[in-house]
């Protein structure tokens, strides 16, 4: 590429969002966001004040809601850029609805995106702001999710101030996996502010470390819990989203949600309260017993992670029978993506995991697609269950999703512990 090229390109980038339409657009949205915000889910946002060294900035936030940007950008008087997973750009008409209004930042999940960080860099030195998540995932459970360790080597690379910005209530309001939101409290603000200076005085781990110690809204952290009232219907639907492991009977993929209860057909069975919390969902012994031991979601998570662990350590993983599926779901549908333009339907059939690899059937249970799990890099969840993954072999991004609800969790935590195990060349 010519100098004359590139410099063509850098005034086009310039030009697309340093353009007065996201001024304007911004400016207009915002009348209207605050009282829909407050009306649908009593959100509060604090403004943050500029000082005179507030040039320009990036945003880091928490994530635990769709609607995230939104509030988010209610804090500031300036347009916010968001980067956001490629999938919003591969809606046809609507992405392109999304890119005008304000023109969100793609980035790939399942894979090293050095475009998104060179778009991020550039908007950053020509003056616009950027605001991202830098745990890459809407919280699962309740914590926030680990914040990946090239974030601060993201920051330092930047090289600008940083402001931590958290969401408080989001995950009780949204939860991951549920069907409908509820209306509680919520509320966001710019709780730390990192200076050039601090970022080159902190260590990797250190910065990392203060960006997760102040992101991090665990609903269930405090040592008081929750008594807010988040208000709405079928509290407990969908939980299966992320809850596939009976702690009764230790079944796999058998736990099941009906308006306010979660529960297995083997005699497990908790209530999801208002507060965010589980009650006995009856009277008897079990039931009582149940509660005591899985006070919140983010309890009964855990214990999932650790009975994977136990389940699928290298000993158990070498005596599995490799013809044996550990999960399977139907009506699953494989999308070959394409980096932020379009999506291909593959497949329609079933999905199954092995102890060594990732299958997909047709309907006449044909196997048309098969992915070794050491071919596999990055597993991630887009929204409450799209599976997304890469394929190392051709560097292709695969997504399989299902009408019905399924825990792509089961898929993403096991693969990650099976991998875990495998031993390295």
């Amino acid at each position: 590429m010519t100098m004359e090229a590139k410099s063509t390109k850098k005034v086009q980038l310039t030009s697309y969002r340093s353009s007065f339409r996201y001024l304007f657009v911004f400016s207009i949205l915002k009348i209207f966001l605050y009282p829909l915000m407050w009306l649908l889910f009593n959100f509060r946002s604090y403004p943050y004040i500029e000082d005179s060294q507030d040039s320009n900035y990036i945003i880091l936030s928490n994530h635990t809601g769709a609607l995230d940007p939104l509030m988010l950008s209610l804090s500031f008087k300036r347009p916010i850029f968001f980067v956001a997973s490629d999938h919003l750009f591969r809606l046809g008409f609507i992405s392109k609805i999304i890119d005008f209004l304000v023109a969100p930042i793609p980035i790939v999940k399942s894979k090293l995106d050095l475009q998104a960080l060179r778009i991020i860099r550039s908007e950053l030195e020509i003056g616009n702001t950027v605001a991202l998540f830098p745990s890459g995932s809407r919280s699962i459970s309740g914590p926030e999710e680990p914040i990946p360790s090239a974030t601060s080597k993201l920051l330092k690379l930047l090289n600008k101030p940083v402001l931590l910005y958290r969401l408080e209530g989001g995950y009780l309001t949204s939860p991951r996996w549920a069907r409908s939101h509820r209306r509680g409290k919520m509320s966001g603000r710019v709780v730390h502010k990192l200076t050039v200076e601090d970022i080159k005085n902190h260590s990797y781990q250190e910065l990392n470390e203060i960006v997760y110690e102040y992101l991090n809204a665990d609903p269930y952290a405090a040592e008081e819990p929750n008594t807010t009232i988040f208000r709405g219907r079928n509290l407990a639907q969908y939980l299966e989203r992320i809850v596939w492991h009976c702690p009764s009977c230790l079944r796999l993929g058998t736990v099941k949600s009906e308006k306010d209860i979660v529960f297995c057909d083997c005699g497990f069975r908790l209530r999801y309260d208002p507060t965010g919390y589980f009650q006995p969902a009856g009277n008897t012994s079990d039931e009582q017993d149940f509660a005591l031991r899985f006070p919140h979601v983010d309890s009964l998570y855990q214990w999932q992670l650790a009975e994977l662990k136990k389940n699928f350590s290298l000993k158990n993983l070498t005596a599995m029978n490799s013809h044996q599926p550990i999960f399977s779901d139907d009506e699953e549908i494989l999308i070959l993506t394409s980096r932020a333009e379009k999506n291909e339907r593959v497949l329609h059939g079933s999905i199954a995991l092995y102890p060594d690899r990732l299958e997909f059937s047709n309907q006449d249970k044909e196997v048309e697609y098969l992915f070794p799990l050491d071919k596999i890099h990055e597993v991630h969840c887009i929204g409450p269950q799209r599976l997304q993954f890469t394929d190392v072999r051709d560097k292709l991004v695969y997504e399989s999703i299902n009408e019905n609800p399924r825990s792509a969790f089961k898929y993403i935590e096991t693969i990650k512990q099976i991998k875990s195990q495998i031993p390295r060349n």
